[in-house]
């Protein structure tokens, strides 16, 4: 960079914010992070009232670079485009209201960004519909291309290991994989089923009580973000699956699994689409199906040749994929396209 850089980043990164700091440092550009308070529901209203009024009356001098969607953003957005403040979007996925004003609003707000990183195909094809200059974002994951694990067979482990590796919330279909496992251990397979991902106090009790009858079966592994463990479980695992209910940005997890040949069962949602190909680098499910999960698993333990065909094509559309980045970082992109609008201004 020619100059240093000043970037207001507002939104969570989740588990890729040290990544992404990281980068920025080395690269001689500072970021401060903004993001969502936690408050009771009488409260937010008036939180996100104070936000959208001081976005209108502040002049911003840094660059933002905004989590879009979500209640902070939209709160801010409105009060900075009318102000001429600069932005730019990281979109987390198509964005349809029912309301026709926030679908009006949120077209404005694309359109008037400066740039949008997208996750995911159909997400960047949904956000070029309003503005030019759109890039899918690159990944920010537990691994690289020097972690790429070939597996050398695909016989099953015993137990048979299933892998839910997500957070754990009803959204992500922890409840339906609960049920698709448990019906399978009383038809008799032998299975260890790893939950690996952090949620609020109450899910993660309301999952010890529902996992209570294979209980010895289970292992609730919490919060991971040591990479070293985050790949010994995809190593190991026999199955990935990943039954999520609605459209979201490409979850970065897909290519970790694939990343380790690991035969992945994902829910058909549309963020997946043109990436995930069902019986070739994984099986489709319908989101909300315990029972469709289930088959699926069942399918790919008794069916080996299947097992090494889905892991097989996932580790090579990986060594690709990593072939096509080589290097490069969501941070970099970001610094690319700074210095991209600047230079046209």
């Amino acid at each position: 960079m020619s100059e240093d850089v000043y970037i207001k980043v507002v939104g969570s990164l989740g588990d890729s914010s040290n990544q992404f700091s990281d980068y920025c440092l080395d690269e001689n550009f500072e970021v401060e992070t903004l993001k969502k308070v936690p408050l009771r529901k009488s409260f937010k209203v008036l939180y996100y009232l104070n936000v959208c009024v001081k976005s209108f009356l502040r002049k911003h001098e840094s660059f933002s670079y905004i989590f879009f969607p979500g209640n902070l953003a939209i709160s801010m957005l409105p009060g900075m485009m009318l102000r001429n403040n600069k932005y730019a979007l990281y979109l987390r996925g198509e964005v349809r209201y029912k309301n026709i004003f926030l679908n009006y609003l949120t077209q404005k707000i694309l359109k008037k960004a400066q740039f949008i990183i997208a996750t995911g195909k159909n997400t960047a094809n949904f956000a070029k519909q309003f503005n030019d200059n759109v890039e899918e974002v690159v990944p920010m994951m537990s691994v690289s291309k020097e972690n790429l694990y070939r597996r050398e067979n695909y016989d099953l482990s015993t137990p048979t290991k299933i892998l839910f590796f997500s957070r754990v919330e009803k959204d992500k279909g922890i409840y339906e994989a609960v049920e698709a496992v448990k019906n399978l251990i009383n038809e008799g397979y032998d299975i260890q089923f790893d939950i690996a991902g952090g949620g609020t106090k109450q899910i993660m009790e309301e999952l010890e009580e529902i996992t209570k009858p294979i209980k010895d079966k289970t292992f609730i592994h919490g919060q991971i973000s040591e990479n070293k463990k985050i790949q010994q479980l995809f190593r190991k695992a026999d199955v990935y699956v990943f039954p999520s209910y609605y459209p979201e940005g490409f979850p970065r997890v897909l290519y970790e699994a694939m990343a380790f040949g690991t035969p992945i069962i994902v829910a058909d949602i549309p963020p997946v689409e043109g990436t995930m190909i069902d019986n070739e680098n994984c099986l489709k499910v319908p989101p909300q199906s315990s029972l469709e999960l289930k088959n699926a698993i069942k399918t790919l333990i008794n069916d080996e040749e299947l097992r090494k065909k889905i892991g097989t094509n996932g580790y090579q559309f990986m060594e690709k994929f990593f072939e096509k980045i080589d290097g490069d970082s969501h941070a970099k992109q970001v610094l690319r396209w700074i210095e991209k609008t600047k230079k046209s201004d």
